[in-house]
């Protein structure tokens, strides 16, 4: 009987411990330490639009849109970029030489501004 009474604490501290482990992270979500950035091939059609879906029509787009900038088609776009110079990307950058934008939100993302930058920096295709 002694020996049980002993036996049976070490048993169950041992199936106990059988459900402790280190999980590795990279492991369990090998997905969520992706971080890169991907700046190789920046498309209008996909990154660029995506930003400004996301990020700017809510406010810059339609009829009404904030400010008379639409910024919800790509010739709105190439317009304003044409007829600004480097406003929109002040804008983005919140760099004080524009409105800060979006307004009274975070920072877009360090990516997606590195996107926007490298397609205007090929003079953004439509592509």
């Amino acid at each position: 009987m002694k020996k049980l009474i002993f036996v049976t604490p070490v048993l169950l501290a041992m199936l106990a411990l059988q459900g402790c482990f280190y999980d590795v992270e990279e492991e369990l979500y090998p997905d969520s330490g992706n971080t890169s950035c991907d700046t190789s091939n920046v498309r209008y059609s996909v990154e660029v639009s995506q930003v400004f879906n996301a990020r700017c029509n809510s406010c810059h787009s339609g009829v009404n849109a904030s400010g008379n900038i639409r910024l919800d088609n790509y010739q709105d776009i190439k317009q304003y970029i044409d007829n600004t110079g480097g406003r929109l990307m002040s804008s983005i950058l919140q760099d004080g030489n524009a409105s800060p934008m979006p307004q009274g939100q975070p920072k877009i993302a360090d990516c997606e501004i590195s996107q926007i930058q490298i397609w205007i920096n090929n003079n953004y295709p439509e592509n």
